[in-house]
């Protein structure tokens, strides 16, 4: 049976109507499918840039991070350098605190000393004068004292070889011409031409100082032989010594 010509031009209009709409169903699809691949992309630049921005900050934060961990070891440095100095000075104010001590303690014992000296009446010149004078008196004590002891040892020699003395002119003057110090005796340009006796006693002496005395033993005509006397060798003996008489007469 062949369809009516109406019948087909309603399935026509149909087809063309479901088309239609199919295609703006489409276009619909299409349009929105625009839309999100627009926002898409929209939200795709700005995360790019947020990301680079990230990066950025990212890079200011680490190179901040680097500089502050270098002032961080400057400061450590200099922290650790302060403490060492504060040791330093700690270790220098406690030697100032006792060397202060030590000066404080030497302070007042030179207080106390003053306040002695003064409760005897004396200030500090003449206490620094008071020490000079007792140093100088302490010299001549021990000065006065040796030559106490020489002057005993002359005076037992005196006392054990005393005899008469022998009396030569005061004219009589000589040299050491030989001097023998281990077996002590000298030889002299004086003989029995020049008034020399034996047991004469001559002093002998160098640069107007007395450097021995001595007893002659032997006698020639123009030299003699003289023994040193214990006690009275003050100096080594040389050869050119003056020899006097040590009991002259005029």
């Amino acid at each position: 049976m062949t369809p009516q010509p109406s019948r087909i031009f309603s399935i026509r209009i149909s087809l063309s109507l479901a088309l239609l709409a199919s295609a703006s169903v489409c276009v619909l699809n299409i349009v929105k499918v625009k839309e999100r691949i627009t926002s898409l992309e929209a939200n795709l630049k700005q995360q790019i840039a947020a990301r680079r921005v990230a990066e950025m900050q990212s890079e200011a934060v680490t190179a901040k991070l680097r500089e502050t961990a270098l002032a961080l070891k400057v400061a450590t440095e200099e922290r650790q350098q302060a403490i060492a100095d504060a040791l330093v000075r700690s270790r220098h104010a406690e030697e100032l605190s006792a060397a202060l001590a030590v000066s404080q303690r030497t302070r007042e014992n030179a207080e106390v000393e003053l306040s002695r000296f003064r409760a005897a009446g004396m200030e500090p010149e003449q206490i620094v004068f008071a020490a000079r004078d007792l140093s100088n008196l302490r010299g001549a004590l021990t000065t006065a004292e040796e030559q106490k002891k020489l002057l005993e040892q002359k005076l037992r020699f005196v006392q054990v070889n005393e005899g008469p003395e022998i009396w030569l002119s005061a004219e009589i003057k000589g040299k050491v011409i030989l001097s023998d110090p281990k077996w002590r005796f000298v030889v002299l340009d004086l003989g029995s031409d020049q008034g020399i006796v034996k047991n004469a006693e001559l002093l002998l002496s160098r640069n107007s100082k007395l450097v021995a005395k001595v007893k002659i033993s032997s006698v020639q005509k123009a030299q003699s032989i003289a023994n040193l006397l214990p006690g009275w060798e003050l100096s080594e003996i040389a050869e050119g010594d003056l020899a006097i008489p040590a009991h002259p007469h005029s």
